[in-house]
């Protein structure tokens, strides 16, 4: 729980304030800002994320309900956004500031923020429903 909602804040804060900021950074130290920001932020999420799908994966085989089935579906839903979106926008927006594709960041960024919005309260009631009423 500790680590979806966690998880569940940095997205926030990055869907409404750290990937609208990208728009506001000069062209002429777009680079460098952008190289900084995603070699500090992969040191902070990508272990939490490793975390979170690796409980998933357990809870998936330990628990074996609909809750800890969606519970897995929403984190591989995040993980394949990041993966497959996300990831490859970094990648074209790494050498430059682009406009376009910072804007497409921010919108298919919606599609991490409700996943782990909906996470939250998968794994709230996953730990009252299966964990603490046992």
């Amino acid at each position: 729980m500790f680590f979806t909602t966690f998880m569940f804040g940095v997205i926030i804060l990055t869907q409404f304030v750290t990937y609208p900021l990208l728009l506001n950074v000069k062209s002429s130290n777009f680079h460098i800002y952008h190289d900084s920001y995603v070699k500090k932020i992969f040191l902070i999420v990508a272990p939490v994320m490793i975390i979170e799908f690796l409980l998933g994966l357990y809870i998936l085989f330990i628990i074996k309900t609909y809750l800890a089935i969606i519970n897995f579906i929403l984190i591989s839903v995040i993980f394949a956004s990041t993966i497959f979106l996300q990831v490859p926008i970094h990648d074209i927006i790494k050498s430059g500031k682009d406009v376009n594709n910072i804007n497409r960041l921010i919108k298919t960024n919606w599609i991490r923020s409700s996943m782990w919005f909906f996470k939250v309260f998968v794994s709230y009631k996953l730990l009252i429903k299966e964990v603490v009423w046992i």
